[in-house]
């Protein structure tokens, strides 16, 4: 696209021309527009599928749900996504069905704690089913095998039992830009 105007002469489309005194001058600012390919991400993906059901005793401490623990190999350094989804149940034990379960979920790599923790995934009043999914983050995983698991507690006095769950862990690339 060009303009001209007297003996004024500009165009602007990745270089310039530039007229000053009848003398006009082509400045390119990107003269080797090169297509650089980018490597598409290395993202890998772990499951865990639960049908039967897992229970979790009243008034417990910090237990790991065998159930829930892989080892996972990973490529490259990465950053782990870890969904955790199942139906919440809450089976009464006593008498008192208004005292609900209380139940804490912690997601672990290696035996460290992901963000979030202690999400609460069950607070029933009732004896219904009720849907939980959590998504929990884990950033600077080298290299090799890492242990992903899983740990409840129940401060209620009722236990909780967890069915058709599904764990999805997502292992993302850390792309290093320097």
């Amino acid at each position: 696209m060009t303009f001209t105007t007297g003996k004024l002469v500009t165009a602007i489309l990745l270089s310039s021309i530039i007229s000053v005194a009848s003398t006009v001058t082509v400045i390119n600012y990107a003269p080797n527009l090169v297509a650089m390919p980018v490597r598409q991400p290395d993202i890998q993906l772990f499951s865990i599928s639960l049908d039967s059901k897992v229970v979790c005793e009243s008034d417990s401490d910090w237990s790991t749900i065998e159930e829930f623990t892989k080892t996972i190999n990973v490529r490259q350094d990465s950053t782990l996504v870890i969904f955790f989804s199942a139906k919440v149940t809450t089976q009464y034990s006593v008498n008192d069905q208004t005292s609900p379960s209380l139940v804490y979920l912690n997601a672990l790599v290696d035996g460290e704690l992901t963000n979030p923790s202690e999400v609460i995934i069950s607070y029933m009043e009732d004896d219904s089913n009720k849907g939980s999914t959590v998504v929990y983050h884990y950033s600077s995983v080298s290299t090799g095998a890492h242990t992903v698991s899983f740990e409840w507690k129940n401060r209620g006095i009722n236990c909780c039992a967890l069915k058709e769950s599904v764990i999805e862990i997502f292992v993302i690339p850390v792309v290093n830009t320097g």
